[in-house]
C-alpha cells in the first residue's frame, strides 16, 4: 500500500511554498537563534525538502541538511530536487516509529509533522536524543482549531464557511480515537519544558495569505489557497462526511460541516477575482538540551 503523502507531492508543493516569509526565518536564525557557525540539521518528517531551500541559504557557509521521512516517493522527488544543489544537502527514507538516531546533531527541525505523528512524544523523544550538547529542537506545528479561524473569502457570510464548534469537536475525537493531535502545536512548548530542555521559547509564524487578482501571482495563489482545503472535490468531501461520522460527530453537523465546504468549493471553482486571507498561524516551538 503506498503511503498517503506519496500520493499528495502537488499538494505539498502548492502550500509549502506560501508557508513563510523568507525575511522572518532569517530573523529567528540571525537575531533569536543567533546561529552564526555551521550547523548540521536532521529534518523529521522532510516531505519533498521544502525546509532545506528555506534554511540553507540563510545558515552559515558549511552547514549540512539531512531530511528523512517514510514516503519512498517523496525521498525520490527531494532527492531529484536537489540533485544539482551547491549545499550539503541529503536525504534518506526511514519509518520515524522505528528509526534510532546514529548520529548528532546541532539542529532537529519538523514541520507540519507531530500532529500525523500516533506517539508524538516518543518522536519528540528522538529528536532531543539525536542532539549534540547545547543543540536545539525546532517544531513547527500548527493549531488545527486557530487554523480554521483564521480563513475569510471575500463573498461569503463567516457563518457560511465552518461551524467551529464541529471543527473542534472533530479534532478532540480524532485523537482520542487515532491518537493523531491536529491541534498539537500550541502543546509543545510545554512538553518540550517538561522533557527538561532550556531557554524554552515560543514564536509564531508571521506569514499570511492574500489572494489578490490583481497580483501576478493571482493563479497560483489561488491554487494555493484551494489545496489546504477550500476547494475540496465534492467526491472528497463526501468521503469526509463519512469520516466524521466514523470518528463519532453527530450526522447531522456532519451534514452541515460537509455543505459548508460545498458551499466554499463551488464558489472558489464558479466564482472569478476572488479575494481572500488565510491567516495559519504556525506555531514555532524551540528548546536546547544540555
Amino acid at each position: 500500500m503506498n503511503y498517503v503523502w506519496d500520493e499528495r507531492i502537488e499538494y505539498l508543493f502548492n502550500t509549502r511554498k506560501l508557508m513563510w516569509n523568507n525575511d522572518y526565518m532569517g530573523f529567528l536564525i540571525q537575531n533569536i537563534w543567533k546561529i552564526d557557525k555551521p550547523v548540521d540539521v536532521l529534518d523529521f518528517g522532510c516531505g519533498i525538502g521544502f525546509l532545506a531551500s528555506l534554511l540553507m541559504p540563510l545558515l552559515p557557509s558549511g552547514s549540512s541538511y539531512t531530511g528523512i521521512d517514510i514516503g519512498k516517493d517523496l525521498i525520490e522527488k527531494a532527492k531529484d530536487i536537489y540533485r544539482d544543489s551547491k549545499f550539503n544537502i541529503n536525504f534518506f527514507q526511514a519509518d520515524l516509529v522505528e528509526y534510532v538516531p546514529s548520529q548528532q546533531y546541532d539542529i532537529s527541525i519538523c514541520q507540519t509533522f507531530l500532529g500525523h505523528v500516533s506517539e508524538p512524544m516518543e518522536t519528540l523523544g528522538k529528536m532531543v536524543k539525536c542532539l549534540r550538547p547545547g543543540g536545539r529542537v525546532i517544531c513547527i506545528e500548527p493549531d488545527g482549531n486557530i487554523a480554521n479561524a483564521g480563513v475569510y473569502i471575500d463573498g461569503l457570510e463567516r457563518n457560511e464557511m465552518c461551524d467551529l464548534g464541529t471543527i473542534q469537536q472533530y479534532w478532540i475525537n480524532n485523537q482520542k480515537k487515532n491518537n493523531f493531535d491536529g491541534c498539537i502545536g500550541l502543546k509543545i512548548p510545554i512538553y518540550l519544558k517538561k522533557m527538561g530542555l532550556k531557554d524554552v521559547a515560543v514564536r509564531i509564524n508571521d506569514c499570511a495569505q492574500f489572494v489578490d487578482p490583481d497580483k501576478e501571482t493571482y493563479e497560483s495563489d489561488l491554487a494555493s489557497f484551494k489545496s489546504y482545503g477550500s476547494g475540496s472535490k465534492i467526491e472528497d468531501i463526501n468521503i469526509k462526511k463519512r469520516m466524521l461520522v466514523k470518528l463519532g460527530i453527530d450526522k447531522e453537523k456532519a451534514a452541515e460541516q460537509c455543505e459548508f465546504e460545498k458551499t466554499i468549493s463551488n464558489y472558489l471553482n464558479d466564482t472569478e477575482n476572488i479575494y481572500a486571507v488565510q491567516v495559519p498561524a504556525f506555531v514555532i516551538a524551540y528548546g536546547t538540551v544540555s
